[in-house]
């Protein structure tokens, strides 16, 4: 015998965020653990599960998100650094260049970020991602400009070698992380607005909460 499902209502807001336009935004308070529901626990658990891919969230989508919301720049860093690839793979040389330094650029504005929120550990491992983006994209550029400009000196020979240098030194990087700075705690903790400023993506799910805080 099926049981009938067990409605969830939606859980109270705790203000709102004032938008430039004058519009704002519900912002929910995400309620840590699971809400148990004897013998239709399990049934429950599992809606909350599908919930995440037939819900949407709150959180109305602004171009802003992706400056104001670490998890917002992080997803756009990527963005940026598929569309590289794809201009590498399409030996779309000028879109390849551009996409692929604006990815090592904003991985900068990502530790800068970081810097700012005071949290040392992510400022360390940005660093080394920014050494492997731009080998990455140092690498790139020889081979675009060598397949577009075969008359030219190739560049691709030397690019590989210097590309293959500065990822040695990222790897060496994080190395000295987790066998020296890691295991001695010679990074201060980051604050805790820091921490949960990567925790939060800004974006609540519109149903369960609970279980989808930074969904």
């Amino acid at each position: 015998m099926v049981s009938a499902p067990v409605s969830i209502s939606r859980p109270p807001s705790y203000g709102a965020i004032a938008t430039k336009d004058g519009e704002s935004s519900e912002k929910i308070d995400a309620v840590k653990g699971y809400h148990h529901l004897g013998d239709s626990h399990h049934r429950v658990e599992e809606q909350w599960c599908l919930a995440a891919w037939f819900t949407y969230p709150y959180f109305k989508w602004r171009p802003r998100w992706y400056f104001t919301t670490i998890r917002g720049a992080e997803w756009f860093h990527v963005y940026l650094w598929l569309l590289k690839d794809l201009s590498w793979t399409q030996d779309w040389n000028y879109l390849g260049i551009f996409s692929g330094f604006a990815a090592v650029f904003w991985s900068l504005f990502l530790m800068f970020q970081a810097w700012r929120l005071r949290n040392f550990v992510e400022v360390w491992h940005g660093f080394a991602q920014f050494l492997w983006l731009a080998a990455n994209a140092w690498w790139m550029f020889a081979e675009l400009h060598d397949h577009d400009f075969p008359d030219e000196p190739k560049l691709y020979a030397a690019h590989t070698k210097h590309a293959g240098y500065i990822m040695l030194v990222a790897l060496c990087w994080l190395g000295l992380y987790y066998l020296l700075v890691r295991p001695l705690h010679l990074l201060p903790r980051a604050p805790e607005a820091s921490l949960a400023a990567y925790d939060d993506a800004g974006i609540f799910a519109s149903r369960f909460p609970s279980l989808f805080p930074t969904w």
